[in-house]
């Protein structure tokens, strides 16, 4: 495996850079000596305090790290697109003809339509019966063409409904019409990929 030259140039520069400010620091306290008359006039003593200075560099170095050191973030998995569509389960009622997706992707849009407005209803008179009845049947007509995520919200709305909670139920009308905003337009895709 090939040493990136770029790694080991940030390694010298670091190093560098890591011996001349220690060096700088020594020189300063030098010259702070010098300048305030305590430098020492005996040799021995001169010795001494170099020594230390020099003890005081070779830690300071040890426990520098070399180099630029780059916290690398932990690379997150990409976020998969949601599938709107189970397009296996459409396969396997339409065994991949473009004529019967058309009608089934038509009966469905009909059976939304009427649905819809029957849902909508349901809610606005707190008729928990009627919203539970108009969800499960929304719920049949998604799994019958593949669009299983919408199928999980009629059937959440479903549970809620049957328990006769309709307010937390209505709450997720707009997360309907939302995800069959998005499943439309992924089935319309569809089909006209099947068409060219």
């Amino acid at each position: 495996m090939q040493k990136d030259p770029s790694d080991a140039m940030r390694r010298s520069t670091g190093s560098a850079s890591t011996y001349f400010r220690a060096s700088s620091a020594i020189f300063i306290l030098v010259a702070l000596l010098v300048i305030f008359d305590i430098f020492p006039s005996n040799i021995a003593t001169f010795s001494t305090l170099f020594s230390l200075c020099c003890g005081v560099l070779y830690f300071y170095v040890k426990d520098t790290p070399s180099g630029d050191t780059e916290t690398k973030k932990a690379s997150s998995p990409p976020i998969q697109p949601v599938q709107y569509i189970n397009f296996s389960q459409l396969g396997e009622v339409s065994s991949g003809d473009l004529s019967i997706e058309e009608e089934l992707w038509s009966a469905y849009q009909e059976s939304w339509n009427c649905t819809r407005s029957d849902l909508e209803k349901a809610f606005k008179e707190g008729n928990a019966n009627e919203a539970r009845l108009h969800a499960h049947s929304l719920k049949g007509a998604c799994l019958s063409i593949g669009f299983d995520v919408l199928a999980a919200i009629c059937k959440e709305m479903e549970h809620l409904s049957a328990q006769g909670d309709v307010s937390s139920a209505q709450k997720l009308l707009q997360k309907l019409l939302d995800t069959h905003e998005a499943t439309s337009a992924s089935m319309i895709e569809h089909l006209n990929q099947l068409r060219t």
